[in-house]
């Protein structure tokens, strides 16, 4: 029992998000007014549906601020295929996200997300206001201080805060979790 309570806050690995949305993401017209909450996602770890459920209530309580796009980690030689699950199902069934195929996880790590479940969230201006997790520990909706600060930033009573924690396996190595899609 204290392994799985010591494992399900064990935080992955972070790097530093860009304090400025990149131009590989604003160079779409789509969305623009809103904020842009992007996520990183591998279809194999356990720990994303949780991270799924949370984007999905996001969505439902920001329908016209948000705009939400899921990179999928795809391995280098693994076919588009690879990537459809049930991580890539529980993604396209939340209103108006994009889905991104994200060869070897290179678009996640231009934006400092090394972890599944990290996240980044810009205003509409393009400045970064969360960048972490956006759930309270390894495979648990719910509330966690990531979801506060995207939600406080929408309602206009915050700017960019210190990273939150992300919980979830590496985007390179979960496929050793021994998950199927």
């Amino acid at each position: 029992m204290r392994w799985l309570y010591e494992e399900s806050f064990t935080t992955g690995r972070a790097l530093a998000a860009p304090p400025a949305l990149p131009a590989a993401f604003a160079s779409s017209s789509e969305g623009v007014g809103r904020f842009r909450l992007i996520t990183a996602i591998h279809p194999r770890c356990p720990c994303s549906l949780a991270t799924l459920e949370n984007l999905a209530q996001l969505a439902s309580r920001h329908p016209d601020q948000l705009r939400i796009d899921v990179l999928m980690f795809q391995p280098p030689h693994a076919e588009p295929a690879w990537t459809r699950g049930r991580a890539w199902d529980a993604a396209a069934r939340i209103p108006g996200v994009t889905i991104t195929p994200d060869l070897n996880g290179e678009l996640a790590a231009s934006l400092g997300a090394v972890t599944s479940g990290a996240s980044v969230a810009y205003d509409p201006n393009g400045r970064l206001v969360m960048s972490g997790g956006l759930t309270p520990s390894r495979g648990h909706a719910g509330w966690s201080p990531g979801i506060g600060l995207i939600d406080e930033a929408i309602a206009g009573s915050a700017g960019a805060a210190d990273p939150v924690p992300a919980y979830g396996c590496p985007l390179s190595e979960c496929e050793s979790q021994g998950d199927t899609p």
